[in-house]
């Protein structure tokens, strides 16, 4: 799978602010979204709406990279993509294989602050860059939420652009991913928006 749309589809976002957990971690922890889908290859044009569930399965402890969270993110119909997630106070590193030590995405550089700007990765042929664009209120099917931060991740070729909302103490609420690439030499677009219409971001007692 393309490394872009591995990155487009985990969602696994979080930061750290005083007094809040923008993506809250423990075992058992996930969030249900509905994903419309729209893909345009050529003249020919393919809409979906599905179901998607980003779970934290585990957490453990590695050799190299510490304290890590293994994350499974699953559409239905599809197979499951599965990431682990390393969280410091500094930053947030998603890890798509613990063996490879370069093709790490850093998801945020905290704290985060409007105006912020950091390098998420760098590809051998592209960079991804991060921005916290504003702090606001957003509206979804489970709810409406204040001070989410809006978050931009785009490419400097200008072929990838998300913008994520997050919660504080739920985590994402809300992404949209617009994506193109060259398939057999005819240009594809991928339009993405993903809204929460589940969740469970508290740990069960006892």
């Amino acid at each position: 799978m393309d490394k872009k749309l591995i990155f487009a589809t985990i969602l696994i976002l979080s930061c750290a602010q005083p007094g809040s957990d923008y993506y809250p971690l423990f075992t058992g922890a996930e969030r249900i979204y509905e994903v419309e889908r729209i893909t345009i290859l050529g003249n020919d044009t393919i809409q979906s709406r599905t179901k998607q569930k980003t779970k934290i399965e585990t957490r453990r402890f590695h050799d190299y990279w510490g304290e890590i969270w293994e994350v499974t993110t699953k559409e239905l119909g599809s197979l499951p993509v599965n990431a682990f997630v390393r969280k410091s106070r500094n930053e947030l590193l998603l890890i798509l294989n613990l063996n490879d030590t370069l093709n790490v995405f850093k998801q945020f550089n905290f704290p985060l602050e409007v105006g912020k700007m950091w390098i998420v990765a760098k590809l051998p042929n592209d960079t991804f860059v991060g921005k916290v664009i504003n702090l606001e209120s957003i509206e979804v099917p489970v709810g409406r939420f204040d001070s989410c931060y809006k978050v931009e991740i785009k490419t400097k070729r200008a072929d990838f652009n998300r913008n994520v909302w997050l919660a504080p103490n739920i985590g994402i609420v809300k992404n949209e991913i617009e994506a193109s690439s060259f398939q057999d030499k005819i240009k594809k677009v991928t339009i993405e928006k993903s809204v929460l219409i589940q969740y469970n971001t508290k740990p069960t007692k006892g």
